[in-house]
């Protein structure tokens, strides 16, 4: 709804270089984002709309790499990401 609502503005970089997908791909906590399954939703739906997976943020992290080394209560996610982003390019 936010990203629909404020277009690309929701997709630039944050003053540390993050993008909603770095945020998306993050860890979550007892609180966090909700059903692994609404994580995946996001992510499919920012890579469709362009975020890279691969661009790194000031630190040097994509959310491709957070994904693989950050996310370890989350091992599919890489391959998650691997597989929503080669459907997208194999769509268009």
């Amino acid at each position: 709804k936010l990203i629909e609502e404020h277009h690309a503005e929701a997709l630039q970089c944050d003053s540390l270089g993050n993008t909603a997908l770095h945020y998306c791909v993050r860890p979550r906590s007892k609180k966090g984002m909700g059903p692994v399954q609404q994580q995946k939703l996001m992510i499919e739906y920012l890579i469709e709309r362009g975020v890279s997976a691969s661009k790194p943020n000031k630190a040097g992290e994509s959310a491709m790499w957070q994904a693989g080394n950050c996310c370890r209560n989350m091992k599919n996610l890489f391959e998650f990401i691997l597989e929503a982003t080669d459907n997208f390019t194999n769509a268009h």
